[in-house]
């Protein structure tokens, strides 16, 4: 990284701190201020409240800027003297449940490819081979219960999205991952897509020719009249991606195709 604006969506990478310097990035909503001390690194960080916010900077301060006034302010004690620090992207440590801006409906024997956006954690790593600090999300999605009750399901994240159908009305986010979602419905009644769990903490991330940040491709197929779908996630760059660099891998390896619940609920009737 340099001191300038970043090119490509690329906000990631190693970039050298010496002692008593300050660098700084603008990831969307979020502000992360990085200083290196004698023995220690600090970390200071603060989100503004536009989780689509696409902003993307990088810079090393020349003044020494009073951390505590910028944001929350952790410290990190080490013994070596290395002056890398590398900022990694990852995608969210639960599943994420995205939930379309309008109702969205798949007839009985449909099948449709929508494009939808997830956001991205960052970890920072310090020292050659580096060693993990932390990791966060840039914009902390909200909490949510995917399940048919209390007692049966999961804590996931929420996300609302829209569900796109074609990839040009997109929006490119630096700080999030966009996946082509392919639905296939066999059943023999409509499918409402009010809720879709997307687990990606199976998902590997890449980096398309044009700074994308993409997912694999996911198909998820129903094949009963219940809110279950068989699983089934693509093994390398997606299709509309061809030519992308694998950039990180998944939190969890997937054991091959797996029935999951992943809608939350079936179309219902006219009220």
């Amino acid at each position: 990284m340099d001191d300038r604006t970043l090119m490509a969506n690329q906000w990631w990478g190693v970039v050298g701190i010496p002692p008593g310097e300050t660098h700084h990035w603008r990831i969307g909503p979020l502000d992360l201020w990085i200083k290196r001390l004698t023995g220690e690194w600090r970390v200071a960080y603060g989100t503004a409240d536009d989780p689509m916010d696409s902003s993307l900077e990088s810079e090393r301060l020349r003044e020494d800027p009073d951390l505590a006034a910028l944001g929350e302010v952790e410290r990190y004690a080490v013994d070596d003297t290395a002056e890398a620090l590398t900022l990694e992207p990852a995608l969210a440590d639960r599943a994420i449940i995205t939930r379309p801006e309008t109702p969205f409906h798949v007839p009985a024997g449909e099948q449709v490819t929508v494009y939808v956006s997830t956001p991205l954690w960052v970890r920072i790593a310090a020292g050659d081979p580096p060693d993990r600090l932390r990791e966060g999300p840039i914009s902390r999605p909200s909490d949510t219960w995917f399940g048919p009750n209390t007692r049966e399901g999961e804590l996931c994240y929420a996300s609302r999205t829209r569900f796109v159908l074609n990839l040009e009305n997109a929006p490119m986010v630096p700080h999030r991952a966009t996946t082509a979602l392919l639905i296939r419905n066999r059943a023999d009644d409509a499918l409402s897509l009010e809720r879709i769990n997307l687990p990606v903490e199976t998902l590997s991330l890449f980096q398309g020719p044009d700074g994308r940040i993409w997912t694999p491709d996911v198909r998820l197929e129903r094949t009963a009249e219940d809110e279950f779908a068989e699983l089934h996630v693509g093994s390398g760059e997606p299709e509309q991606a061809k030519g992308a660099t694998r950039i990180a891998e998944p939190r969890r390896k997937p054991s091959g195709n797996a029935v999951i619940r992943a809608f939350s609920s079936l179309l219902k009737p006219w009220q």
